[in-house]
C-alpha cells in the first residue's frame, strides 16, 4: 500500500509538473507569436517603404529618361549648335543713351546642350563676357543673361531669340537689352566656325 501511495503521489507530481510546465510553454508560445507577429507587420511597413522609394526611383529615372530624349531631340534640330559661333550684331533700336541705330558689335559664342538646356558663353575680345541660358521653345532658341553677370544691372534684362536659317551653319535672331526706361534691339546673324 505504501508502494500504491508513493506511486500515485509520484504519479500526481509528475502530472502537476507537467501541467506547471505545460502553462509555461503556453506562455512563451503565446510571447514568441507575438513577437513573430510584431516582426511581421515591421516587415510589412518595410515593403511598403521600399515601394515608395522604387516608385520614386522609376519617377526619377523616367524624368532623366524625358531629359536625355530633350537632349537628343535639341541634337538632332541643331546638330551643328554645340561649338563656336561668330556673332554680329547691328542695332536696329536704341532709346537708350550710348547706343544708336547702326552701332555694330562682334563676339564670339560657344554652345553646350546641358539636359534641355542650351548653354551660350559670349566672348568679346576672348573675354568671357556673358552668360545665356535657355531653351528650344515655340520653334525658337530662347536664352536669357543670367543675373550673376556683374556688368548688368539689377533691373535689365538681355534675352535672346534665335532660328536655323536655310543652311545648318547660320542661325538669325534679335537680342533685346529691355531697361525700365528703355531698350536696345539688335539684329543677329551666327555663323558656325
Amino acid at each position: 500500500m505504501y508502494r500504491k501511495t508513493t506511486t500515485i503521489l509520484l504519479f500526481a507530481v509528475l502530472l502537476l509538473s507537467l501541467g506547471c510546465g505545460q502553462a509555461e510553454r503556453e506562455k512563451k508560445l503565446a510571447a514568441r507569436e507575438k513577437q513573430v507577429m510584431e516582426q511581421q507587420q515591421e516587415l510589412i511597413l518595410k515593403a511598403n517603404e521600399l515601394a515608395l522609394k522604387e516608385d520614386q526611383l522609376h519617377k526619377l529615372a523616367k524624368s532623366l529618361d524625358s531629359a536625355h530624349v530633350i537632349e537628343d531631340s535639341l541634337k538632332v534640330k541643331f546638330p551643328q549648335l554645340p561649338g563656336k559661333w561668330n556673332v554680329s550684331m547691328v542695332c536696329s533700336v536704341a532709346t537708350c543713351s550710348g547706343s544708336a541705330v547702326g552701332d555694330t558689335k562682334t563676339e564670339q559664342w560657344t554652345f553646350s546642350i546641358a539636359g534641355s538646356s542650351v548653354i551660350a558663353q559670349a566672348f568679346t575680345k576672348n573675354v568671357l563676357s556673358r552668360v545665356y541660358v535657355g531653351q528650344y521653345k515655340d520653334g525658337l532658341l530662347q536664352l536669357t543673361a543670367q543675373s550673376a553677370d556683374t556688368t548688368l544691372n539689377s533691373n535689365t534684362q538681355i534675352n535672346v531669340f534665335l532660328r536655323q536659317m536655310n543652311d545648318s551653319l547660320t542661325l538669325g535672331g534679335k537680342r533685346s537689352i529691355i531697361r525700365p526706361d528703355c531698350q536696345i534691339i539688335y539684329n543677329l546673324t551666327m555663323k558656325k566656325q
